[in-house]
Formats: C-alpha cells, sequence, structure tokens
C-alpha cells in the first residue's frame, strides 16, 4: 500500500493512522457524511474497522459518537426491551413477506408536495423501495401506491422492466414461430 502502514485482519486492510488530522476526517466520513447517517456505534465501529486504525481507536470513537448532538438527539430505542422472540420465517419466493412503513415529518417538496415516504421491504430480495406520499394519505391510497409500483398486472407490466423485456422477447419468438 505505498509504503503506508496498514494491518490486515480477515479478509480487511486497514490503513494505520497517527495523523490526528486524518483520524478526525476518518470519524466524520464514518459517522457525519450523509449516506452513513449519524449511525450508532456498533455500525460506525464497522465502518472504522475496515478502513483505518489507531491506538484506544475504539475508545475515541465512542467518545466521539457520545458527544454527536445529532445522534443524540435523534437516537431512538427500537422495540421493547423484554419479551419472547419470535420467529420470522424465510420467505421462499419474492413478496411473499413484505414489511412496510411510513417515515413522515418530512420537508415537503417536489412537484406533488410529498412530506412523507412509504418504505417497502421484500425479505426474500432483501430490497427497499421508497415511495414518496402525502402523511394524509388514506388506506386506498397506500393500496394504489403499492399496487402501481410495486405488483405488476397484465398488461402493465412497467413496475418490472425485466419481466417488460422478457415478455417483449417471447411475443418476438412466438410471432416468428406461428408465422413460418
Amino acid at each position: 500500500m505505498d509504503g503506508l502502514p496498514y494491518h490486515r485482519e480477515k479478509r480487511t486492510s486497514a490503513l494505520t493512522l497517527i495523523d490526528r488530522d486524518h483520524i478526525s476526517l476518518i470519524l466524520q466520513e464514518c459517522h457525519y457524511c450523509p449516506y452513513m447517517g449519524h449511525m450508532s456505534e456498533d455500525r460506525t465501529k464497522e465502518r472504522v474497522a475496515s478502513t483505518a486504525c489507531w491506538p484506544r481507536w475504539e475508545q475515541e470513537l465512542s467518545e466521539y459518537i457520545n458527544t454527536c448532538e445529532r445522534f443524540q438527539k435523534e437516537n431512538r430505542k427500537h422495540g421493547k426491551k423484554y419479551g419472547l422472540l419470535q420467529h420470522i420465517e424465510e420467505p421462499k419466493h419474492p413478496l411473499q413477506t413484505i414489511n412496510m412503513d411510513w417515515v413522515t415529518g418530512l420537508v415537503p417538496g417536489g412537484k406533488e408536495n410529498f412530506n412523507a415516504c412509504l418504505i417497502i421491504v421484500d425479505r426474500f430480495r432483501k430490497r427497499m423501495r421508497c415511495l414518496p406520499c402525502h402523511k394524509e394519505d388514506t388506506a386506498k391510497d397506500t393500496s394504489l401506491l403499492f399496487c402501481n409500483n410495486i405488483i405488476s398486472t397484465s398488461y402493465h407490466p412497467q413496475t418490472d422492466g425485466l419481466a417488460e423485456r422478457m415478455i417483449q422477447t417471447m411475443e418476438d419468438i412466438l410471432r416468428r414461430f406461428l408465422s413460418g
């Protein structure tokens, strides 16, 4: 690595840092940057560990996150502390099991002044879709949003580009086969 000190652990290599400016930059990039979103100490620790290390880095990271005002304000305890765990069976095919939730209280934006977002997660594909919506949307509005953007109906396969292309190819093959 161009003469720079680094250490290798399992499958990752991390740069060994000594310079305080570099350490500050790594802490900022792994916790403050927009795509990290002021995540928890554990998630930030994973990110730092895959990038760099320095003496007493875990302790310094903990102190750094504890002084992050935004993290302290936005950090929420999720779920109940105690109780029996309920097993969710692994889905066998796409859209068998989905999770949906809303993010509300967003600053209105876009042509339609959206102020919320419907989050849909397909547990089989482990993919997430974020659909802009309004906090005031009804159950009917939500079901239409889901059907129009997630589920593909007959003669309207635009929600699934791969299926649309495959159907078009199959139509071409059948047309050639049947006309010849």
